[in-house]
């Protein structure tokens, strides 16, 4: 993604993970090195409405909000496209559901935890969001409501149902690995 639809898509990217009705996001082994950049891009300088900022910043670190973002006159990363993985659990009685959804591939990985052995079959999940989707658009005009995330107009749904937690741990484990395997962008989480 290049930097500069990054620097423009952040506030809606935070805005979506900020809502109330996200309840978390999780990131593994982010270090810090790697939350600044994310942070400041590839090019920032010291913020000169605060005093010494330097001298402090050479002595005992730098904080962030010491230092602010610059446009960047070559940009960074224009060739390199991300794709996303976006994984929504839900829980619901005895019932769990994990659902695995790319914007890259127009197919979806639905693992469904219930301890009881009678298997319940789903509503055709197929149908619902191609029907949203529709709904959706036609709301917006014909046009995105939203530029984060390009959606798929179709996607077909892959349902796996288990009885044990280890097992639909071990489903989105390999659906996600089958998915960093086809995927030739860097993909994110």
């Amino acid at each position: 993604m290049p930097e500069q639809v990054y620097v423009n898509e952040s506030k809606k990217l935070a805005a979506l993970f900020d809502h109330p009705s996200v309840e978390g996001v999780y990131e593994k082994q982010v270090p810090l090195n790697v939350r600044a950049v994310m942070e400041l891009g590839s090019v920032c300088t010291f913020n000169e409405k605060q005093r010494g900022v330097l001298g402090k910043g050479l002595e005992y670190g730098f904080d962030l909000s010491a230092l602010r973002r610059v446009s960047a006159q070559q940009p960074y990363l224009t060739q390199s496209p991300l794709g996303y993985l976006y994984l929504y659990h839900l829980v619901a009685g005895d019932r769990q559901i994990y659902a695995l959804f790319s914007s890259t591939k127009k197919e979806a990985h639905v693992v469904v935890l219930n301890k009881a052995r009678a298997e319940q079959s789903l509503p055709n999940l197929d149908k619902i969001y191609r029907d949203m989707f529709t709904y959706q658009m036609q709301e917006a005009g014909g046009e995105p409501w939203q530029s984060s995330i390009e959606y798929q107009d179709d996607i077909h749904f892959k349902t796996v149902q288990v009885t044990v937690k280890r097992r639909a741990y071990l489903e989105i484990g390999d659906a996600i690995k089958k998915l960093q395997k086809e995927e030739k962008a860097p993909l994110l989480l």
